[in-house]
């Protein structure tokens, strides 16, 4: 969404563009088409990776942005159907990396990871 916004200012487009929540699967998986290219043990696996971010707000209390990501990338990989491609938290407006949670008063938590060919990218809100 940050980049289809940054797109319309630039372009000086003058439509209104309406945020709405990723939807999911009962078991937290952003739903995509790429799923259905997913074997069953992939498929099975990739909920992992909503039930890990899903932590990444409750997390920072106690946790700098690189620990969070090293936190991330742990546990994601502890699955070894799984592969973190990037982890970052990222400012929701510019999607540059943050250093510290007072650089933004909007961050996103943002991933790829592979499940064996195919890779699932996510993000959710930290702060």
């Amino acid at each position: 969404i940050a980049v289809i916004k940054a797109m319309v200012k630039q372009l000086n487009i003058d439509i209104e563009i309406v945020e709405c929540a990723i939807v999911r699967g009962e078991d937290g998986l952003a739903l995509s088409s790429r799923n259905e290219l997913l074997t069953p043990e992939h498929r099975k696996a990739a909920p992992h990776i909503y039930a890990t971010i899903s932590q990444c707000a409750e997390k920072m209390a106690s946790m700098s942005p690189q620990e969070l990501t090293e936190w991330v990338i742990k546990t994601i990989d502890s699955n070894p159907l799984l592969k973190t491609s990037y982890f970052e938290s990222v400012d929701a407006t510019t999607m540059q990396k943050v250093e510290s949670w007072d650089e933004s008063e909007r961050i996103q938590g943002c991933c790829a990871i592979q499940a064996g060919n195919i890779r699932l990218i996510d993000n959710i809100r930290i702060k």
